[in-house]
């Protein structure tokens, strides 16, 4: 996951320390989040069907690792709001482009654009509350905080959306709790 690209950068770049206990809580919660996301009936097809998904997806995380680690340096000179404002912005100006220059988009009905400005909300919220985090934590923990958010996808799917979780999901999300407990020890 994306977190120990961070987390790598972070202790050569800026020196920040590991213990034994953050590597293991690293470690734990890797470990769990991976069991957590992992579809086990996709490893049964061939490796050709298998292997360009994979690649992206490792190049993805090792590109958000490393967008993750270079915001803690305008974090710290410009603070949280304003490179959040600076960011959205460079988010939005492509979509706004792309939306003009396609004659026949379509408008979301009242369900949907309500959906989306929920969702839109969460991201802000969340994107502001780990900004701050990384000015009052090390990057290696804040980062593998807000990482572990497949646990929590997984306990609102199983709860709201009914989802059943897979026998392996159970000690998954334990392994990944049990990992953010030791990260206060950190």
């Amino acid at each position: 996951s994306s977190f120990v690209t961070t987390a790598i950068l972070s202790f050569l770049l800026l020196g920040e320390g590991f213990t034994l206990v953050s590597l293991s809580a690293i470690f734990i919660v890797f470990s769990g989040v991976v069991l957590l996301t992992i579809n086990f009936n996709d490893l049964k097809l061939s490796r050709k069907a298998l292997l360009p998904g994979a690649a992206l997806a490792a190049l993805t995380s090792i590109q958000w690792g490393i967008y993750s680690f270079l915001l803690k340096i305008p974090v710290e000179e410009i603070g949280p709001y304003m490179l959040l404002t600076i960011t959205e912005i460079f988010v939005m100006l492509p979509s706004i482009v792309m939306l003009l220059k396609k004659r026949n988009f379509i408008i979301p009905d009242k369900k949907q654009f309500k959906v989306v400005a929920i969702d839109g909300a969460l991201i802000a919220f969340g994107s502001i509350f780990f900004l701050n985090s990384i000015l009052f934590t090390d990057m290696n923990i804040a980062i593998t905080i807000s990482k572990s958010s497949p646990l929590i996808a997984t306990l609102v799917a199983a709860k709201i959306n009914g989802e059943r979780l897979k026998k392996y999901q159970y000690p998954a999300a334990a392994l990944t709790v049990l990992g953010l407990a030791l990260l206060s020890f950190a």
